[in-house]
């Protein structure tokens, strides 16, 4: 059996796996324990389970670690790691979904993740991409950067879990990207497994996440998709020094930063649970959650074609550039135009709206 046949095999059995999980979580009493945030503002007043972390995650590591295992693909010590701060983030979000923790306590944790990822990935690049930085700056501040960079991911895909299906139509178009760098350049085929193993499991997802949604992706599931997605961008900035990794992921980016500069703005607690996000607003102001889907969906699609042109234009400056900045001024018009019929100041928590 050659490598894509073992692949093609992996993917349709996690695809199964992840459907038959599902229903057996649905029909026993540990769902009903990880109701606990079902009111909760993020969700829009939904009822559905918060099971969908504790599927994926454990089905994707044990389906990658698995496939590396019997492939020779990255070494135990590689994948043990990676492997430790995954199951931290799991873990954590798991006991969050159940009963909430302490924010100072969850953001230390994120923190700690985001902090050995970025040595993690140091080691494996020793950011070979970015020695033109590098040089005049030595390497603390990029180290410091790549740690916010993965520590806000984390929590950005987190903040963005509460719509049907809003955050598999802001995370699919990118990691389908990613998915397919390995046609591009077959140095990064590890982290192509890795994101198709994870898009297989995500694609079960879909059919539980869809409106009416029975089922949403929890912390457990929203911070580790956080990690993964941050590590990625972290991973091709450092070694091939462009800002492609973060392109797909613009919109929500864009619409937590500005939603947490303006709650801290506004004297509010940061925090504190709100609803001031750019879809929940639009949501209760009226515009429908299937259009508030399909416009994210569109400018994620856009991101992510401008994600490729930055990975073609490699070491052009001009093309990065451009590219961020396209990606960046079309996210933030989503965002304003979301908020648009704000009858109260532009940034808040949603609690006026």
């Amino acid at each position: 059996m050659v490598l894509n046949e073992q692949i093609f095999v992996v993917l349709i059995a996690v695809h199964l796996v992840t459907i038959i999980s599902f229903f057996v979580l649905k029909r026993i009493k540990l769902s009903e324990k990880l109701r606990s945030l079902q009111n909760h503002p993020a969700n829009l007043g939904s009822t559905a389970l918060q099971v969908g972390g504790l599927v994926i995650v454990a089905i994707t590591m044990v389906a990658v670690i698995s496939f590396f295992y019997f492939s020779k693909g990255i070494n135990f010590h590689v994948q043990l790691v990676f492997c430790l701060p995954v199951i931290l983030l799991f873990v954590t979000g798991l006991f969050d979904d159940y009963r909430p923790i302490s924010a100072i306590l969850r953001l230390a944790i994120q923190l700690a993740v985001a902090t050995s990822i970025t040595i993690f990935i140091f080691q494996l690049t020793e950011y070979t991409g970015l020695k033109v930085i590098i040089s005049s700056m030595n390497y603390i501040l990029p180290s410091i950067f790549m740690v916010l960079a993965i520590f806000w991911m984390i929590n950005t895909t987190n903040f963005i879990d509460g719509m049907d299906l809003l955050l598999v139509a802001n995370v699919i178009p990118g990691s389908i990207l990613f998915a397919l760098l390995h046609l591009h350049t077959n140095q990064d085929f590890n982290i192509s497994v890795i994101f198709l193993v994870f898009l297989s499991s995500l694609g079960a997802f879909v059919w539980f996440n869809r409106p009416k949604a029975s089922i949403y992706m929890g912390d457990a599931g929203a911070v580790c998709i956080g990690m993964l997605l941050g590590s990625c961008g972290i991973f091709i900035l450092a070694k091939h020094g462009s800002i492609a990794g973060f392109i797909p992921y613009a919109c929500i980016l864009v619409d937590t930063t500005f939603t947490l500069l303006g709650i801290i703005i506004s004297g509010k607690n940061p925090l504190k649970s709100h609803s001031g996000h750019a879809y929940q607003i639009a949501a209760k102001n009226g515009i429908s959650e299937n259009n508030i889907r399909a416009l994210y969906f569109g400018v994620s699609i856009i991101n992510t074609l401008l994600a490729l042109i930055c990975i073609y234009y490699n070491h052009a400056f001009f093309w990065q550039l451009m590219c961020g900045l396209t990606a960046f001024l079309l996210s933030s018009t989503l965002f304003f135009y979301l908020r648009k019929n704000t009858t109260t100041q532009l940034f808040n928590d949603g609690s006026d709206v």
